[in-house]
């Protein structure tokens, strides 16, 4: 059993994912960060394990909730890294990705007890209109 194999619309499979997932407990899955620069994620080894745990008869919404979880520690542990490698504190979570409630809710929850302060969006969009802003922000800081 699978969530989805095609979509009608962006976004539809991850959403459908997120309920699957619903309140469940995740484990989280192997996953690899490279020490050289610019740090990459590979969620590879999350997949394979996914796959196999299927196999093995594993329920879908355990799978969903072990991927959000999976996903939620290796961003904390990217961020960790980075927080050790250039001392920032801080941290702003947005874009479309984080319109996805649990996985919004876990990070906040996982960068807060490493003592990184955690901003969202509130009043623009959780999508490509508030990337945009951000970046137009960031433009604007730089010409200065």
């Amino acid at each position: 059993m699978s969530i989805r194999s095609s979509i009608n619309y962006e976004g539809q499979a991850a959403v459908e994912l997120e309920l699957a997932a619903g309140n469940q407990r995740g484990e989280i899955l192997p996953y690899e960060i490279t020490e050289d620069f610019p740090r990459q994620l590979d969620l590879l080894p999350a997949f394979a394990a996914l796959a196999g745990k299927l196999q093995e008869g594993n329920a879908v919404g355990h799978l969903a909730a072990s991927f959000h979880t999976t996903l939620a520690h290796a961003a904390l542990d990217m961020l960790l890294r980075i927080k050790k490698d250039t001392g920032i504190r801080k941290v702003t979570l947005s874009g479309g990705v984080f319109q996805n409630l649990r996985l919004l809710a876990e990070l906040t929850e996982l960068l807060q007890e490493s003592q990184i302060t955690v901003y969202i969006h509130r009043l623009v969009p959780a999508n490509d209109g508030g990337l945009s802003l951000g970046q137009a922000v960031i433009a604007g800081h730089r010409c200065r």
